[in-house]
């Protein structure tokens, strides 16, 4: 990000590309656990491979970083390497309310039916082929995420983040409205949509701040962004298994779908703001 601003997004890109086939490989690795472990033993074991694996790869990518000399104070405020983003300073509180809610209110939809996606998928009729279904997901956060990097700059970051947004209530939409299609290809194009919408979102929640802000303070204005998305997306599951247990899978993923509407909503609000902005 302080090295070169401008690669940025194309390095957010290729960072996320390879996370895209997570749920591939650990949903069913999680279900074939199940037939020797308990649901505990499984956390942990997971647990271990975060302490064993991932932390001391992050451990010494902050070494690297805090000895580099491209990222001392002095050569951050080169003003060769800056970028001041494309909103200007009047716009700039209003554009970051909207962020967060839009981004808080896609991570609703998003956690909520993530943590729920298999036994909803059962509970709507699918029975044992709802894993299967689920598997689908990850492939499709990785074909998003490799269009986005050959073809995304093309199309502004808003753009992707308006369509990622949307995305995720149509996804709901194929599980919800009535088609003459049989529903397990409704629940494909569900588990499709749904991952191009996770996999597009992930990439845009940090080249959309980037874009509109700079990199100047990027960090904490991100920082704000993702405080707000994760409180809403902590609580969402809670949520989504109340409404879930109470009233059914059905008006579950409309409430859902709502939601991400109202993502979509405020996410055409910031391009309002953006483009009044200039006039």
């Amino acid at each position: 990000m302080q090295i070169d601003p401008q690669a940025a997004p194309r390095r957010i890109t290729l960072l996320t590309l390879i996370a895209g086939f997570s749920s591939t490989l650990f949903w069913p690795l999680a279900t074939g656990l199940l037939k020797w472990f308990t649901w505990r033993e499984i956390f942990l074991f997971y647990a271990g491979l975060q302490l064993c694996i991932c932390f001391p790869i992050h451990f010494w990518l902050s070494q690297m970083t805090r000895r580099s000399p491209m990222l001392r104070p002095e050569a951050s405020s080169d003003p060769a390497t800056f970028d001041a983003g494309s909103l200007p300073l009047a716009s700039r509180r209003s554009a970051l309310i909207l962020i967060a809610s839009g981004f808080s209110f896609g991570s609703f939809a998003l956690s909520a039916m993530l943590v729920h996606l298999v036994p909803v998928l059962a509970a709507v009729g699918l029975g044992t082929s709802a894993v299967l279904v689920g598997t689908i997901f990850g492939p499709s956060q990785f074909a998003s995420r490799l269009v986005n990097m050959v073809l995304g700059h093309r199309f502004s970051a808003l753009a992707v983040a308006i369509l990622s947004t949307a995305l995720i209530p149509l996804a709901f939409l194929m599980l919800l409205l009535p088609s003459p299609v049989p529903l397990i290809a409704g629940a494909v194009l569900f588990a499709m949509l749904f991952g191009m919408g996770s996999g597009l979102n992930s990439i845009v929640q940090g080249t959309l701040p980037l874009a509109l802000f700079g990199h100047r303070g990027y960090g904490e204005i991100l920082g704000k962004i993702t405080a707000a998305r994760l409180t809403v997306s902590s609580t969402a599951p809670f949520i989504f298994a109340f409404i879930l247990e109470q009233f059914g899978p059905h008006a579950a993923l409309a409430i859902a779908a709502f939601v991400g509407c109202c993502g979509v909503v405020t996410f055409l609000m910031v391009a309002r703001l953006v483009r009044r902005s200039y006039q």
